[in-house]
């Protein structure tokens, strides 16, 4: 009776899935971090023993294969899983099983990398000395390698991001970054990450915009929409160095007015936080600021130049302020900046943010209670993400004088 447990023949989705990226000398195998968009919302498989699910592609191209090994099946009623992965696969480009013909594929295609090559860095470490690191820019709807690779890496976006979901590749207001690790004595590149940004037009009214008599001279705000770096590549800095080089970009364009976030997870907004720190502190952001609180006419001004949304660049600006505070050789020199005024700044803006939920409550000292310790978790976070910031000048950061012992133990 043990043979028809249903526990015996269920297995893990995530762990029984296998992704490989296969360089000329090696291959580089990973588990995804999703799968209920292909298997199930439990992220589980019924019906096979000993499962394994290969989902290859070449290093470059990003042809894929799909090969499926288990020791036994339940019976032929179970789900053919290589059919489930195909649904989210370009059907007619990916070879199934036979590992020769996909090999053979891969040399007779002779794909070449799409786009142009938008921006380089050097290698990240000595293994890397050898190598440059290529930020290259297509948009899918314009055809050719572009959308043939957009077809084949889309599926990372269900397998690494939650709730990701694919985007109108034939929309022309798409644009597409990829990151190749290529040889710098020539040789096969391979595939480390993309990411996709969306223009959207920004209409100011109708005033502003019959007076424009070129139209391409109209706004637009720039949407990062899907981010995602193959985890054989995390933690080495190129998520930090696409992000940068897409601020770099949209900062020289006269056309964009603001760069937006969609829906970003928390390592990716930590990545965020940390790049717009230091490219600010960089900027000498603060250098025109002379007293607190800060004035909502400096702060749209700033913002504006700075392109950034107003949330994201109100919270920098307090981690600037935070950061200036514990380093007095920064070259901000603001009359009244102390503990009490950064802490009524940045009480202010969560009191306006959360001013809804605080008057319903009728205590006045309950409120002050909520908004102080609203305050605390707020300022807990903005200690641990300055302390990864590398700031031009800085040494460690300390807690608020009136911060609980628990924080300053922690």
């Amino acid at each position: 009776m043990s043979d028809y447990d249903p526990a015996a023949w269920t297995v893990s989705a995530n762990e029984s899935l296998f992704i490989s990226l296969a360089e000329p000398t090696r291959a580089l195998t990973f588990n995804p971090e999703f799968t209920y968009p292909i298997y199930g919302e439990a992220e589980q498989i019924f019906g096979y023993k000993d499962l394994r699910i290969n989902l290859a592609f070449d290093c470059e191209s990003l042809k894929p294969f799909i090969g499926v090994k288990f020791s036994s099946k339940l019976s032929e009623d179970v789900k053919k899983l290589d059919e489930e992965l195909l649904k989210f696969l370009p059907k007619d480009d990916t070879l199934v099983q036979d590992e020769g013909k996909w090999l053979d594929s891969i040399t007779e295609e002779k794909f070449e990398k799409p786009g142009i090559v938008v921006g380089t860095y050097p290698g990240t470490s000595k293994e890397d000395e050898d190598f440059v690191y290529e930020i290259r820019k297509f948009k899918p709807s314009e055809g050719g390698n572009g959308l043939s690779l957009h077809k084949r890496m889309q599926i990372f976006v269900l397998l690494f991001i939650e709730a990701g979901s694919y985007i109108e590749a034939d929309d022309p207001t798409w644009d597409v970054y990829v990151v190749y690790k290529t040889p710098k004595n020539g040789g096969k590149s391979s595939f480390v990450g993309f990411t996709t940004v969306y223009s959207y037009w920004k209409y100011k009214g109708h005033t502003e915009h019959d007076e424009i008599e070129d139209k391409l001279q109209s706004k637009y705000r720039k949407k990062i929409s899907q981010f995602i770096i193959l985890p054989p590549y995390q933690h080495q800095g190129h998520g930090k160095r696409l992000y940068q080089h897409l601020f770099d970009e949209f900062l020289k364009d006269d056309t964009v007015e603001e760069v937006t976030i969609e829906d970003p997870s928390e390592s990716f907004d930590d990545l965020r936080d940390r790049c717009d720190l230091e490219r600010l502190d960089g900027a000498k952001f603060l250098t025109g600021l002379s007293k607190l609180p800060v004035t909502t006419e400096w702060l749209l001004a700033e913002k504006s130049k700075q392109k950034m949304d107003k949330r994201q660049f109100e919270r920098c600006v307090e981690m600037s302020l935070l950061h200036a505070l514990n380093n007095k050789g920064t070259s901000l020199e603001v009359s009244n900046l102390d503990t009490k005024q950064i802490r009524l700044q940045i009480k202010k803006r969560i009191y306006l943010k959360n001013r809804d939920a605080l008057e319903e409550i009728p205590d006045e000292s309950e409120r002050k209670s909520k908004l102080h310790d609203a305050y605390e978790r707020l300022q807990e976070d903005y200690i641990r993400i300055l302390e990864k910031v590398k700031f031009i000048n800085k040494r460690p950061l300390e807690d608020d004088d009136d911060t609980s012992a628990s924080k300053k133990q922690k």
